[in-house]
C-alpha cells in the first residue's frame, strides 16, 4: 500500500491529510500522525524530492523525467493515440514542465510538511 504513495492522483488526498493534520497539531501540539500516513508521506515526498536537491542533481533528474514524458508522447503519437498533456514535446517546454512540477506538486506538498512540523 505505502507505493501507491507514489500515485499523482493521490496528491490532492494528501495534502488534505496534512492540513487536517497541521489543524489538530495547532489545538495539540503532542498529537501524532498515523503511522500508515506518515509513511505513505514519506514516500511521496522521496518520489518527488528531485527538486530539492543539490541544482546540478535536479537538473540532471529533470532532464531524466522529461525525456521519459517525451518518449511516451511520441509513443502515444506513433499508435494514433491522444498524446498526455505533460508528454508532449511541441507544446510543452522542459522548463515549463518544472514549474508547473514545482508550483503544483512539489512547493504545496513541502510548504505544508514544513508548517505542520515547525521547528
Amino acid at each position: 500500500k505505502i507505493i501507491l504513495a507514489t500515485d499523482i492522483s493521490r496528491h490532492s488526498e494528501y495534502l488534505e491529510h496534512l492540513q487536517e493534520f497541521k489543524a489538530r497539531r495547532a489545538e495539540d501540539p503532542a498529537v501524532e500522525m498515523d503511522k500508515q500516513l506518515a509513511m505513505e508521506l514519506m514516500v511521496n515526498c522521496a518520489d518527488i524530492s528531485n527538486v530539492i536537491k543539490p541544482a546540478a542533481v535536479a537538473r540532471r533528474w529533470a532532464l531524466r523525467v522529461t525525456d521519459e514524458f517525451f518518449l511516451q508522447g511520441d509513443a502515444e503519437r506513433d499508435m494514433g493515440m491522444e498524446v498526455s498533456p505533460t508528454c508532449d514535446r511541441f507544446s510543452k517546454s522542459r522548463v515549463d514542465l518544472q514549474i508547473g512540477f514545482i508550483d503544483h506538486l512539489a512547493a504545496p506538498l513541502f510548504t505544508l510538511l514544513a508548517a505542520a512540523f515547525p521547528p
